[in-house]
């Protein structure tokens, strides 16, 4: 009976070991020596655009010109640079249940870098629960400082190679 009991007690603390081995990578940050990855300065004819979130929530999906560049994740920042122009930017929030699409047209200068911080305020109650978020923009040297305890999220797309919103044409009169 004693060496169940011991074996029971091994099994316990190899397992409590084992947990807290696979969660404590969820629960640290980046060191700060260790080299992140940062955008270098955008092509000709293309703006840089940068995003990131501090804060634990999980955000929207954005995309331009409907190709899908990042989902926000908690404690992240990624970028994606852009032909100059203006773009149709798009954020979609999903959670299975619902989903909200966003879109607003966005012009974005040649050789510009745009620094963005997204931030999340909750409204919660016992009966509903209503998230606000939107972009700061913020100087290179605040991202810098902001992202140091930030993971960095490869977008699924480098680079946005479309010429974004066309012209109206307009109809000739027969």
């Amino acid at each position: 009976m004693e060496s169940s009991l011991k074996w029971i007690i091994s099994a316990w603390r190899f397992l409590l070991v084992l947990t807290l081995a696979l969660t404590a990578g969820c629960m640290t940050y980046p060191p700060a020596s260790l080299v992140q990855p940062w955008p270098t300065p955008p092509p000709d004819g293309y703006a840089m655009f940068f995003v990131y979130s501090t804060q634990n929530e999980i955000g929207p999906t954005f995309s331009i010109d409907d190709t899908e560049i990042f989902q926000i994740k908690r404690n992240m920042y990624t970028w994606v640079y852009i032909r100059a122009g203006k773009h149709t930017l798009g954020s979609k929030w999903s959670n299975g249940l619902w989903s909200n699409k966003n879109e607003r047209s966005v012009t974005f200068e040649a050789s510009t870098n745009y620094y963005t911080r997204m931030v999340f305020k909750e409204d919660w109650n016992p009966y509903w629960s209503t998230v606000h978020a939107g972009f700061r923009k913020v100087t290179e040297q605040a991202a810098k400082k902001d992202t140091a305890t930030c993971w960095f999220r490869k977008p699924l797309v480098n680079q946005i190679d479309s010429t974004g919103i066309q012209p109206e044409k307009k109809l000739s009169q027969k």
